[in-house]
């Protein structure tokens, strides 16, 4: 441990460290620019030398051996230093020159000398083969087309102004022919000096077309250098572990399991028709379902409302809490009336959207609405908050004890199967236990029965509703209590028999039973969150609308609800952002069994336990343009904010 702890500190050290000599060398670097223009010239060539040689190295392209022997002496790690002294001499004499041959000159030949010097250092694995029809169509190729690009953005110029984009198109051209669609490993070592002598000839012979800047143009660039200081690192970090990831699993995702040959779109397809994946077979189950018949009923009952309300204060529609929590819990039931029928681990995966986000930012918005200005505010934020300091690996394991079913031979471990078996006991036996909860629940349905009468007289249609469905609930259970309810009942001998729910294996209930544990977390967020956008609504706001007569319902509904639009909505991206990719909860659960997978859980199975690593590829693409619509949502908003 101790080791451990030392090897952090050092490598955080090392980190801090070099970042400042970077961040300061840069600087540095492009302070040269309008103090010796010929040493910013060497300085950037040895940046470029510096970097190519540390990526050939990387990819194991090159290297230096005194001897193909066991015993030689490893020089490699010379050539980086090498090729910064190599490449920031051609810089250091292409600055010193305002003559545009001279400069085609030096760039060219430093260019085609320095980048074909490589061929001496290639390993044997990397020797290219290229094709002789590629590496000369492909040049052709690019360089019509970017001088295309540069006529169509300006038909004024003249032939002489299209070399320069002609001789990069070819240069980009060559390395598609060559290196991009060449054989590697199979060629020679002089046909992999060409690759590299060509290229670096385009190269050279473009910094050499480009003429030198003057004094005003230097001083731009060195005061516009400072955004590149500043932003080039976290831009080069995004590129490197975002895009170039991206486009390669896209790529990826059009081959086979062994990510060796082009199978087109089979993947996908497979996707799309393995029953496992994505079913539609019982579609029709969606229309005869029990929730799906309560879910339109709510629904019309809240437009219902809804239109009576609007005639009363002169609207079509009046879009309050009396019609609009029918019209959410409709939409709730139809939700997962279509989600409990259609099976698959996609449908999985916009259950769980659906579900987390609608419930955690509902509750979320509830309790800061009702903790808001209460004595006990900080305390009950505080314990509602707390689940979010838990990873989600952690919740997964506590919730999974929670939800724990033993045999009902033996005493129930799990706390809720603990209490359900004693609820079943209770109902069997009718013993005090009994009594005292049909006590305790009669209390809860008349204290409900009385608020929603009480807020049926103040005109608070919203809370007239929810408590009266809590009083309806409640009274649900209460006849379920005399009729048998609980995990357990009497056998034919009279003695008590436990039974057990099994959550996490009871289809199609088990998924929102694992998408409780997100709940559980993500209200926190969204109660944070909500209720400092609900503290920044101006209190006069509030005030003048009392003032005209508005109740509290009217108020929450027609001033706070509008006020804090805008932070629903970024709430309700980031979470369907969060869930879309939950991979975490349902691999400690349930590792994807029971008809529990989702997506990033499938991508995960097929990528590094089935070892098909294009059709894991082909699952996060989808994943990635499920998720990718809602980025751009928020990136949009957050653009017109700024």
């Amino acid at each position: 441990m101790e080791e451990r702890i030392i090897g952090t500190v050092i490598g955080v050290t090392v980190a801090i460290v070099g970042s400042a000599i970077i961040f300061i060398g840069a600087n540095k670097w492009f302070d040269q620019a309008g103090k010796n223009w010929k040493w910013f010239g060497a300085v950037t060539g040895g940046v470029i030398g510096g970097v190519v040689t540390t990526i050939l190295l990387g990819n194991r392209v090159i290297a230096w051996k005194t001897s193909s022997a066991a015993d030689a002496t490893d020089l490699t790690w010379l050539l980086v230093p090498l090729y910064v002294v190599l490449a920031g001499l051609v810089g250091f004499l292409l600055n010193g020159t305002d003559d545009r041959t001279r400069r085609m000159l030096i760039g060219g030949v430093g260019g085609l000398v320095v980048a074909g010097s490589y061929g001496a250092f290639v390993t044997s694995e990397a020797f290219l083969a290229p094709s002789t029809l590629d590496v000369i169509i492909w040049p052709i190729i690019g360089a019509v087309v970017f001088a295309g690009i540069k006529r169509a953005r300006n038909s004024g110029i003249t032939t002489s102004d299209l070399l320069p984009p002609a001789v990069t198109g070819a240069g980009l051209g060559w390395l598609v022919g060559s290196w991009g669609l060449g054989t590697i490993g199979s060629g020679t070592r002089l046909e992999a000096g060409l690759g590299f002598a060509l290229a670096g000839l385009a190269l050279g012979l473009r910094f050499g077309l480009t003429p030198n800047l003057d004094k005003n143009q230097r001083d731009r660039l060195q005061n516009r250098s400072r955004a590149v200081i500043f932003l080039g690192p976290a831009l080069l970090f995004i590129v490197m572990t975002l895009i170039v990831p991206t486009i390669g699993t896209f790529l990826l995702s059009f081959q086979d399991a062994r990510g060796e040959k082009f199978i087109g779109g089979e993947n996908y397809g497979n996707i799309f028709t393995n029953p496992q994946i994505f079913n539609i077979d019982n579609i029709g189950g969606i229309f005869t379902s029990r929730l799906t018949i309560f879910g339109v009923l709510a629904f019309v009952l809240g437009w219902f409302v809804a239109r009576r309300k609007g005639r009363e204060v002169g609207a079509p529609y009046d879009w309050t809490g009396g019609s609009i929590t029918p019209i959410a819990i409709g939409a709730t039931a139809i939700a997962f009336g279509i989600f409990t029928t259609l099976r698959g681990t996609f449908w999985n995966n916009v259950w769980w959207v659906a579900a987390v986000t609608s419930i955690a930012t509902s509750l979320g918005l509830a309790v800061a609405v009702l903790s808001d200005r209460s004595k006990g505010e900080r305390v009950a934020k505080s314990l509602i908050f707390m689940p979010m300091a838990i990873s989600f690996i952690g919740a997964g394991i506590i919730w999974r004890f929670m939800y724990l079913a033993r045999p009902p031979s033996v005493p129930q471990t799990g706390v809720i199967n603990t209490v359900w078996v004693a609820l079943g006991e209770a109902t069997a036996t009718r013993n005090g236990l009994f009594w005292a909860m049909i006590v305790v629940l009669g209390t809860i349905i008349g204290f409900a029965l009385f608020v929603s009468l009480r807020a049926r007289a103040d005109d608070e249609p919203g809370a007239m509703w929810m408590s009266g469905m809590v009083a309806a609930l409640f009274a649900l259970l209460v006849v379920g209590m005399f009729t048998g309810v609980g995990g357990g009942s009497l056998n034919e001998a009279g003695d008590f028999v436990a039974e057990p729910y099994f959550f996490l294996e009871t289809r199609p209930w088990n998924n929102f039973w694992l998408m409780v544990v997100l709940i559980w977390i993500q209200t926190g967020f969204a109660m944070v969150v909500l209720s400092a956008a609900i503290k920044g609504v101006p209190t006069e706001l509030i005030e003048a609308s009392k003032v005209d007569g508005a109740t509290e319902s009217e108020t929450f509904w027609r001033v706070i609800i509008p006020q804090v639009s805008s932070t629903i909505g970024v709430v309700t991206t980031t979470l369907i952002v969060l869930v879309m990719k939950v991979f975490d909860i349902p691999k400690v659960m349930t590792a994807g069994q029971f008809e529990t997978n989702v997506l990033a859980n499938e991508m995960f199975q097929q990528a590094f336990t089935n070892f098909n690593r294009g059709l894991g590829a082909a699952v996060a693409m989808v994943l990635f343009f499920l998720v990718l619509p809602v980025m751009i949502i928020n990136i949009r908003r957050d653009a017109e904010a700024a």
